[in-house]
């Protein structure tokens, strides 16, 4: 409104003036309304082309507020228009002045949602955006959105190739299982076992990520993954584990897929950073649960495909191999596990059988020489 006056007092306005002034207001305020509408659609399109989910995280509110204030502005043209008299005196020149400043509140609205909009389109920004989102959840619906948005993010990255982005992705997804676990909101879980948990998907999400990782050539990228499962498996809720079954069934299943994809250089280092690298923050029983889930059925597939196969439970075995010498695993861990392996005679005659004398070292190896159980005594 100054800025009108102070125009006024220079620029002698006639009702000429001032129709002709509203008249390029309505189209120049017309013409921001069209280029925001359709810039709007060609932006929803972009990101559900990488993720459908990211679709609810739009700033739709800003949108709204921007086409009520515009509309609500070109009707207080329109009615300038209409209520323009042939005399112009000093009342209405204010007051025409004032309606015609009202048209830079849509201008600056449209500006400030443009670069919102360029700051939030891309996928990084998306995931900074998705991340503070999962810190202001309130249900376990909103949380589950932002873990199927992150997963969509990061196929989409695969399917391009987009190798340096999927590390950052990875690590969201690494934040979204401190973020879930921490403090002391219950989650809208009534028990430990719910399975509407939102960290109880996670797995599933992960195998789905390594497939498409394996399937497009990404495999290096799969050991973080790895990282992620271990991760998840110390995470609890009441004092109990809640993605035991499900970590314990993604490291099979990941395992068997790349198995059959013969991608078995790149689930060496899946399964090296799931199990070298366990300490006191994880879950033994649910690594090593899931270990013996991928050895019995790597078993189904060794007279089909026994050198793979063996090569399969052979790193398996490798990195138990160095996990039971920590320290801080606990002996009753330790002791399960070199009993497993005293049960596992098929798997030296097959090993004999195909002259696998690694596999026997190994096995050796954890069964009598380098696993010390500390005896307490009495």
């Amino acid at each position: 409104f100054v800025l009108f006056t102070l125009i006024g007092n220079y620029v002698a306005y006639s009702i000429d003036n001032y129709r002709y002034l509203f008249s390029s207001l309505l189209q120049i305020i017309g013409s921001i309304f069209a280029f925001i509408a359709s810039s709007t659609l060609v932006a929803y399109q972009f990101i559900a082309s990488f993720s459908p989910n990211s679709v609810n995280y739009y700033p739709q509110k800003l949108f709204i507020l921007f086409l009520s204030v515009t509309l609500i502005v070109v009707g207080i043209d329109v009615s300038a228009i209409l209520l323009l008299k042939t005399e112009c005196t000093q009342i209405c020149k204010c007051l025409y002045d004032s309606m015609a400043s009202l048209n830079t509140y849509p201008v600056a609205m449209a500006l400030i949602y443009v670069v919102f909009v360029i700051r939030t389109i891309t996928p990084r920004s998306q995931l900074s955006h998705l991340l503070k989102k999962a810190k202001k959840a309130t249900n376990n619906a909103e949380r589950a959105d932002i873990v199927y948005a992150i997963e969509e993010i990061i196929i989409s990255a695969v399917r391009n190739g987009q190798g340096g982005y999927i590390r950052e992705c990875q690590d969201a997804l690494s934040d979204v299982i401190d973020i879930y676990s921490s403090g002391d909101d219950p989650l809208n879980c009534k028990f430990a076992h719910n399975p509407s948990h939102p960290l109880r998907i996670l797995p599933d999400v992960i195998e789905r990520i390594s497939y498409s990782m394996v399937d497009n050539n990404m495999g290096n990228l799969l050991h973080y993954n790895g990282h992620i499962l271990r991760k998840l498996s110390g995470k609890r809720y009441a004092g109990k584990v809640i993605s035991g079954v499900e970590v314990a069934s993604a490291i099979e299943h990941i395992g068997i897929y790349c198995l059959e994809h013969k991608q078995l250089d790149d689930f060496y280092n899946f399964i090296a950073d799931v199990v070298f690298c366990l300490n006191s923050n994880n879950s033994y029983s649910t690594v090593f649960w899931g270990c013996k889930l991928l050895i019995t059925a790597a078993k189904a597939r060794i007279e089909a495909n026994p050198v793979e196969s063996l090569k399969l439970i052979r790193y398996v075995i490798n990195n138990i191999s160095h996990a039971v010498k920590h320290e801080d695993i606990p002996d009753r861990a330790k002791k399960e596990i070199v009993n497993y392996f005293k049960s596992l005679s098929w798997l030296r005659k097959m090993a004999a059988q195909y002259k696998d004398e690694e596999i026997q070292n190994l096995m050796d190896e954890i069964t009598t020489k380098r696993v010390r159980v500390t005896v307490k005594r009495p």
